[in-house]
């Protein structure tokens, strides 16, 4: 925003010029390349980025040293406290094969076999001698029996070798002081990971070892969980380093900008004495505009730094509980989720009004259903308006058209920023949205109004400036970046229409969508929907029903590793029998008699549902739909595709497919769909 600076009245004779203003004083070749804004923006980001990877890495280390430190020494006081209850004399009585589960082996086990039933996680506790041949067992607190059906006996017998001891037993037979192994072993009985304590009587001599086997798949999963931390982790630092670099770009371009807009001015005025008031004038509202800007721009990063580090907060703490072993880690995963999408729903803001100042931003013209897009947008806010305990009501008072001409995505960008924004700013009472029409003017009116904290006439003012919010000091109640309310704006216009807003302070706000109600059909057919509807009763946020896909069987056909894991996890826990495979060709392997010309279905498809990605290589997933459909196929084919713009559903359905599933996959959508495509051909 420019502000005009007042003529003084009659104009002042023009000062006599002074000497030539000294040339500027060039920096060194090196020094301006740092100072060109790609060059500066790298340099910061990449700079943040190492230091990130470089915490990162020392902290992820000392996690895992600290963990294996801390199991080794919980499994020796396991051991030291076994061999505690142990009688040395009871010990060393038990040495002949014969007395194996009599009563003297059943006296001197009994304290191992109350251990072993009251430590969790322990799979054998034992005790061992030094013998001529090496070492070999004389207690085993396991029952006797195959209980793990591996085809042998679980319980060691007395005196039986042990040829596959560990050099750690022996280690702790001689030093008379407990040791373990430091990393998962394997001998005949499994992978695990032991502790050794001796047997010591009153006086310290050793009677024998004690030895506690713990199964390695738990050591092994708390390791591979620390080591996924540190790679989660690494994902946000990227993002700060990106987002880092690029304002530093943003901010040294515009202070590039200006200075040469400077360097300009006083050339001009050292050239053009004749002009040096008006010049004077320039200089002056040049300042109060770059103090304006300066101003929001500075209000803007701190509203940005705010919303930025707060989720990179969550992120990394939660990041650091996962790779420390502490916390529920599906508490710290939703957590590092929910900021990891706010993080990108920032990033998307910024995008849309790049693209809109840039003039790239384009819109389509379809048949939208306004209605059935509100219906949709209150669906999606339902849970936040539940939570906060307010009402949100939806409201058809005149006859709608059944369609407009506009662009669905960009409609409904601008309808969920203003309910999102009425029920962020609302603490108590309702949010209502109005739906009608204007059918003289064939217009369509779409009202959010709230009774919410609402605005002054100086925040009305500014309300749809870029860079700028109603609330812009560093103590708002509310967060955002400011950027929603000038991106729907824009869309409004580049859709025909426009918004308006009225609000009063501490009374609520009520944001006005007009749009033409023109269609792609020519005439308007208008209806009469008789809808007022408020919310059903609160439930729990982000409950999901549980959906049981037993008996479903699925061909998933996706290139990517990761993905095909990934779904196959979701499809499996819900009951379903998966097959993978790479590509189209390989599904037409699955499904048909050949691959050429004369391919053939088989005679029973083996599967309930193919889950079929669009971009593969050999076959894509369009041509594999193609030729399914061609040659008679009935099986539901759902699309998976990380395409989400206008045209590609269509483009999928007009392929052959039954559905279309967008990437990142939505679990909740991925097992509805295999429902409801999948269970009613497997009952068939």
């Amino acid at each position: 925003m420019s502000t005009s600076v007042p003529d003084s009245g009659a104009s002042a004779p023009c000062p006599q010029l002074g000497p030539p203003l000294p040339e500027p004083v060039r920096a060194s070749t090196a020094s301006r390349w740092f100072e060109r804004p790609p060059q500066l923006g790298a340099l910061v980001g990449g700079f943040l980025l190492a230091t990130s990877i470089a915490c990162i890495e020392i902290v992820a280390r000392e996690s895992v040293a600290t963990y294996q430190e801390q199991y080794r020494s919980d499994l020796e006081r396991i051991a030291e406290a076994a061999a505690s209850c142990l009688d040395p004399e009871q010990h060393d009585a038990v040495r002949s094969p014969e007395q194996q589960n009599g009563a003297e082996y059943m006296r001197a086990v009994a304290p191992l076999r109350a251990m072993l039933g009251r430590t969790h996680g322990v799979r054998y506790l034992y005790t061992a001698i030094e013998t001529e041949g090496g070492v070999a067992f004389v207690l085993d607190a396991s029952d006797p029996g195959d209980h793990d059906g591996d085809g042998r006996e679980d319980q060691a017998k007395i005196l039986e070798p042990y040829p596959d001891a560990d050099p750690g037993l022996l280690d702790c037979s001689a030093a008379a002081a407990a040791t373990s192994t430091r990393v998962p072993y394997q001998d005949e009985w499994g992978r695990f990971m032991s502790a050794w304590a001796p047997i010591l009587d009153t006086r310290g001599i050793v009677h024998g070892v004690v030895g506690v086997d713990v199964t390695a798949e738990r050591y092994d999963a708390d390791l591979a969980r620390m080591e996924r931390a540190r790679t989660l982790a690494l994902v946000p630092a990227l993002l700060l380093s990106l987002i880092a670099g690029a304002c530093t770009f943003v901010l040294r371009r515009a202070e590039r900008r200006a200075a040469d807009q400077r360097d300009r001015a006083l050339a001009a005025s050292a050239r053009q004495a004749s002009e040096l008031q008006r010049t004077n004038h320039d200089l002056a509202r040049a300042r109060v505009a770059a103090e304006a800007s300066s101003r929001a721009k500075s209000e803007f990063l701190a509203n940005m730094s705010h919303e930025i580090r707060t989720p990179m907060t969550a992120i990394l703490g939660f990041t650091d509980l996962l790779a420390q072993g502490g916390g529920p880690s599906d508490e710290a995963v939703g957590t590092i989720r929910r900021n990891g999408e706010h993080l990108l729903a920032i990033l998307n803001d910024i995008l849309d009004l790049s693209k809109i100042e840039a003039g790239r931003m384009t819109v389509e013209r379809a048949p939208v259903d306004v209605l059935q897009l509100a219906r949709d947008v209150v669906a999606l806010e339902r849970v936040r308006a539940q939570q906060k305990g307010i009402a949100l009501v939806l409201d058809t008072p005149t006859r709608l058209p059944r369609a407009i001409a506009s662009d669905p995505l960009r409609l409904r960008q601008i309808l969920m920023n203003l309910v999102g924004n009425a029920i962020k700013f609302t603490e108590r009472g309702s949010v209502r949205i109005t739906v009608s029409a204007d059918e003289a003017a064939r217009r369509v009116v779409l009202e959010v109004r709230d009774s919410g904290i609402g605005m002054t006439s100086e925040q009305l003012d500014r309300l749809f400036q870029p860079f700028t919010q109603a609330d812009g000091s560093t103590s708002r109640r509310f967060g955002g970046t400011g950027l929603g309310l000038t991106i729907s704006k824009r869309l409004a216009t580049m859709l025909g229409g426009d918004i308006a807003v009225a609000s009063v302070a501490g009374a609520g706000s009520t944001f006005r969508v007009e749009l033409p109600a023109d269609s792609t059909a020519g005439s308007i057919e208008w209806t009469d929907p008789s809808v007022s509807a408020a919310l059903p009763s609160r439930t729990e946020a982000g409950a999901v029903a549980h959906v049981e896909l037993g008996g479903v069987r699925v061909l998933l056909a996706d290139d990517g590793r990761d993905n095909q894991r990934l779904i196959s996890i979701h499809l499996r826990r819900a009951g379903a029998q998966v097959d993978v495979v790479d590509n189209g060709l390989l599904v037409l392997q699955r499904l048909c008699t050949g691959t050429g010309p004369e391919d053939r279905l088989l005679p029973e498809v083996p599967y309930d549902v193919l889950l079929l990605d669009m971009q593969m290589p050999e076959l894509d997933g369009y041509d594999t739909a193609r030729r399914l459909r061609a040659l008679g196929a009935r099986l539901p084919i759902v699309a998976l595709t990380a395409h989400a713009m206008s045209g590609d559903r269509e483009q999928c359905l007009a392929a052959g497919c039954d559905d279309y599933l967008t990437k990142p996959i939505d679990p909740a959508a991925l097992l509805a769909a295999v429902e409801r495509h999948g269970r009613a051909r497997a009952g068939a």
